[in-house]
């Protein structure tokens, strides 16, 4: 009975072809109820995209490093950029130099030749230096000077008597380094001052006069030495008046006056 069931089955798809095709199995195979996955091939490059980025270490920022010749990276690894580092070693020094900062060399660590002698003053000046004869005996101060330029010094000296007077020894002869010396008569500069240790600017006085010429003084960086020599002999009253320094200061403000001691 289900043979001849089948038969009359087939017979009207005959007649009907369309249920023919219905009847027939799926050549894809059996309907799971999904649809077959859709795979897509990456694109090819030849290189990095112009956006792309570099990863970069958890404790590092992309900002700009600068070292001594400054190349500065970003977080483009096609970008590199080379600026001038401003701050270098000359740049420093010349901020530097320009700061106006006094150098002050003290008797104390002066070097002196006989007679000069080195004694404690009874002025409240320190370590002194003085001598009793006449163009005999240097005291030498040695500075280092930190930048090329045009310098200053004045004298920290002391006069027993203001102004220019007989049997009073107040001068000293001036040289720095290997250059010709010169006569500095200070006692041309404290009659209109007070008497005992006072700063004096170093200046030059030609002859016996007060006529006096300013002395600018150049100087490279580096060690120089400024050197102190006795011009007069001690004063032969009752009491014994010398030439004295305490100190010197060298400066590149050439309108700078010291006011304290």
């Amino acid at each position: 009975m289900a043979a001849r069931t089948a038969l009359f089955s087939v017979l009207g798809c005959l007649a009907v072809p369309a249920c023919f095709y219905d009847a027939m199995p799926s050549l894809a195979g059996p309907d799971t109820g999904t649809s077959s996955p859709t795979t897509t091939a990456p694109p090819i490059t030849t290189g990095p995209p112009s956006d792309a980025t570099t990863d970069l270490p958890a404790n590092t920022s992309a900002a700009t490093t600068t070292i001594s010749t400054t190349t500065t990276t970003t977080a483009d690894p096609t970008t590199t950029t080379t600026t001038v580092d401003t701050t270098d070693a000359s740049t420093s020094l010349s901020d530097a130099c320009a700061d106006h900062v006094p150098l002050l060399a003290l008797v104390e660590d002066a070097e002196v030749t006989s007679p000069m002698e080195k004694k404690l003053s009874d002025q409240d000046e320190g370590i002194v230096a003085s001598s009793p004869i006449a163009f005999v005996g240097t005291v030498a101060f040695t500075l280092e000077i930190p930048c090329t330029g045009t310098y200053r010094v004045w004298g920290r000296v002391y006069d027993a008597l203001t102004g220019v007077n007989p049997d009073d020894p107040d001068s000293f002869i001036v040289s720095v380094d290997d250059d010709p010396e010169f006569d500095w008569r200070y006692g041309c500069q404290t009659r209109n001052g007070d008497p005992l240790y006072t700063w004096q600017q170093i200046v030059q006085h030609p002859g016996e006069t007060c006529d006096e010429q300013p002395w600018p003084l150049g100087l490279s960086a580096g060690t120089h030495t400024i050197t102190l020599r006795n011009r007069e002999a001690e004063s032969m009253g009752n009491k014994k008046y010398r030439a004295g320094v305490a100190r010197i200061l060298v400066t590149s403000d050439l309108e700078y006056v010291p006011t304290t001691d």
